[in-house]
């Protein structure tokens, strides 16, 4: 069986802004001064708090560093971790990280 590290995953459908009055995370309500955010993992919509980490996703075909929410972030940061573990051989990381998976994405009932 082969494994690849490298793999391209389809982009999450955005949420549309008028579907949404308040942050996914936080549940402060968007007004003038709170304006909506799509985090580019997830498809969610975030106020800038919740959302104000950037990184890219290759894996999602952004090479530059994108809008990320918080949850995202972690998530993100948890599978690189994981993926430098198994790329140095590293089989005691490794186990350990199976043992502890990572939190869940945000849902997003546009997603397939």
């Amino acid at each position: 069986m082969s494994f690849s590290l490298n793999y391209k995953q389809q982009r999450p459908t955005w949420i549309p802004d008028h579907t949404v009055s308040a942050c996914t995370l936080c549940k402060q309500a968007f007004s003038f001064d709170v304006r909506r955010h799509h985090c580019r993992h997830c498809g969610n919509i975030f106020c800038h708090w919740c959302s104000s980490r950037a990184r890219p996703l290759p894996c999602l075909g952004y090479t530059a560093p994108v809008r990320l929410c918080d949850t995202c972030t972690s998530i993100c940061d948890v599978r690189d971790t994981f993926m430098e573990a198994v790329r140095s051989n590293d089989e005691t990381a490794t186990s350990a990280m199976l043992r502890y998976p990572p939190p869940l994405l945000p849902e997003n009932p546009l997603s397939p």
